[in-house]
């Protein structure tokens, strides 16, 4: 049988993309790049905001043939409300059996529902990729810090660390085939742990590997940034200098309300430190505008913030409610327009930011990986800045580029000797 996958959200998504392929292409199964084409079609859910899920449903209503599965995060927050638009809805712990289901399906001719987490980290089960000169590794999965807005916790369980052998082992195999960047990801890796192993110490014992140029990870949690984590990442030459700290809020209330267990004055501390260590050091973060009960105030305490420490770049969302959250069930709730009114304010201040930051880059020479290759190719500082060199350059090799101009969001640069 063929099957067809769409996936939405997070990069952890996509890496899981890649574990469904590989069970089901190990039991005959046939992947194809057409929805029309399949008999199975998949889509691989978000539920971390509203217009993820109405797009992900959109597809399965439109593009979906033959047997139509629901996998992901909005299996286990939607479960029986997914019946009307899929044949079989199945949580992110169970991918293993998800060829049995299928077979299941076709037979009874009835609808399947399989969730629940259960603790799988899919330990023995490396990813069906396309060959690239990087690639994504789930060092963790689960979420333990129940920030009120988010529905994580709920759809992912909690937090569990894979072993570190299991990690070594994926990254040397992919390492062998000519992979040269490697990001570790999870839900928050710095509370990675496994027999007696830090973050910081799994930081270093990958970048030990043959093969290995580049080391990065995503996402951390400010509460969890250590010194050792700092000096980890300054000392060490091939971890990238890049550090995504969603903030969320400037507003010590809104902080206190949203549960993120840090203050603004903490958050700085942080960021001071990084930036005395690693002055290249690029930051971005995320923002949430019109969280409930946020004043006028509150708000503005979040546009000084970000004046004051110039984010490279920031990923910025207006609150959107979750089921099962704590902040779903929080008065009074800021009405829609002025959430939009906030988020168009805190864009056009952050892309004046970037812009600014785009600007100071030209005339510096980095040493750039080169990940794609065409008549312009692209790659990546040891900041994780994106380059573009108008040319074609060998994908896996480095480069000594001087930046020479910037164009709306883009970077371009020479190849400097």
């Amino acid at each position: 049988m063929k099957f067809f996958i769409k996936t939405y959200g997070c990069q952890m998504n996509k890496y899981e993309e890649g574990i469904i392929r590989r069970i089901l292409k190990r039991e005959g199964f046939v992947p194809c790049s057409k929805p029309e084409e399949a008999q199975v079609s998949i889509v691989l859910t978000c539920m971390v905001r509203e217009h993820a899920e109405k797009r992900a449903l959109g597809f399965i209503n439109s593009k979906g043939r033959g047997i139509r599965v629901i996998a992901g995060c909005m299996a286990e927050g939607r479960r029986e409300e997914l019946e009307k638009y899929a044949d079989i809805v199945v949580g992110p712990d169970r991918y293993r059996e998800l060829p049995s289901f299928i077979r299941e399906s076709i037979l009874k001719k009835e609808f399947l529902l399989k969730v629940g987490t259960d603790g799988e980290v899919y330990e023995d089960i490396f990813p069906d990729t396309d060959s690239s000169v990087s690639s994504y590794i789930t060092v963790m999965r689960g979420c333990n810090n129940f920030c009120s807005y988010c529905i994580v916790p709920y759809v992912r369980g909690r937090e569990r660390s894979r072993s570190v052998d299991s990690i070594l082992d994926e990254v040397a195999r992919l390492a062998e085939k000519g992979r040269r960047y490697f990001i570790l990801i999870g839900q928050n890796v710095l509370a990675y742990g496994d027999k007696g192993t830090s973050f910081s110490k799994l930081l270093n014992m990958v970048t030990e590997i043959e093969g290995v140029e580049r080391v990065s990870f995503l996402t951390s949690h400010p509460k969890d940034v250590s010194d050792e984590f700092i000096d980890t990442v300054a000392k060490n030459s091939k971890i990238v200098k890049y550090f995504h700290l969603p903030l969320q809020s400037g507003s010590d209330r809104i902080l206190n309300l949203m549960n993120r267990k840090y203050t603004v004055a903490q958050y700085l501390e942080i960021i001071n430190k990084i930036r005395e260590r690693m002055p290249e050091a690029v930051i971005t973060t995320d923002m949430i505008v019109g969280f409930p009960t946020e004043t006028e105030e509150d708000y503005r305490d979040t546009l000084s913030i970000m004046e004051k420490i110039e984010f490279d770049f920031a990923y910025m969302f207006k609150y959107s409610e979750r089921p099962f959250t704590s902040a779903s069930r929080m008065k009074p709730k800021v009405d829609e327009e002025t959430k939009r009114r906030r988020l168009k304010e805190i864009i056009s201040l952050q892309t004046s930011i970037t812009h600014k930051k785009l600007q100071q880059e030209l005339g510096k020479v980095y040493d750039i990986l080169i990940e794609d290759s065409g008549s312009v190719s692209m790659g990546r500082t040891m900041n994780n800045r994106q380059v573009y060199v108008e040319r074609r350059l060998a994908p896996g090799k480095f480069y000594r580029v001087k930046i020479s101009k910037k164009t709306g969001w883009k970077l371009y640069g020479d190849v400097f000797n």
